[in-house]
């Protein structure tokens, strides 16, 4: 499957690298010095990296990961470098042909991929923060009669999940739940919203 291919030419004497694309011509020009130099090119044929991005967590803390996957079992070097020029360096677990950089603030790095000093792979990835769960509903009363149902709007949006919580030991799941109270009193009514990321938050009446 040649989509999921890279094919990176190396030049040994520079240390330049070029990606070729299937089905296209590359074309090397020579100088008048290269005459008598002896030129040496390596061509590297390997799975593309598999890149997952994890935001960092709800409360800010510098905790986002960034995961590369490989198709390959040579002994790779995985960089990560910010746009300030400060570079972290994982080795290639050789058995699981994976690379981990953790405790990450959100921002753009910049992922090299080294096999020996040639530099084989760059690629442009982000670590963003989630959304903010912005919890919100109403009630179709704030009085009613004991037997009667209340019925509950989600306002929250239509994106993650719900859990209503009714004062009275009982809940749900639903996005916009009714409910019956039985015995007489006053119940604070919770909804808590929680996201893809782990996030949650909550609102009460």
């Amino acid at each position: 499957d040649l989509d999921n291919m890279q094919y990176v030419l190396s030049d040994l004497s520079t240390g330049e690298t070029s990606t070729i694309q299937p089905g296209f011509s590359k074309k090397i020009t020579f100088t008048a010095e290269d005459i008598s130099t002896k030129r040496n090119y390596i061509l590297h044929i390997f799975k593309t990296p598999e890149i997952n991005s994890s935001p960092v967590s709800c409360n800010e803390n510098p905790d986002g990961i960034i995961s590369v996957a490989f198709g390959d079992t040579s002994k790779w070097e995985a960089k990560l470098r910010v746009p300030s020029g400060s570079v972290a360096i994982a080795h290639v677990d050789g058995k699981n042909r994976t690379a981990r950089f953790g405790g990450l603030e959100k921002g753009i790095y910049y992922l090299e991929i080294w096999k020996g000093n040639v530099k084989i792979y760059e690629n442009i990835t982000s670590v963003g923060h989630p959304a903010k769960l912005k919890p919100k509903f109403s009630i179709s009363a704030d009085t009613i009669s004991a037997g009667k149902k209340l019925y509950a709007e989600n306002l929250s949006g239509t994106e993650g999940r719900w859990y209503w919580e009714f004062g009275d030991n009982s809940a749900s799941s639903q996005f916009d739940p009714s409910h019956t109270y039985t015995t007489p009193g006053v119940y604070k009514l919770t909804l808590t919203t929680s996201s893809e990321a782990g996030c949650t938050s909550s609102v009460s009446k």
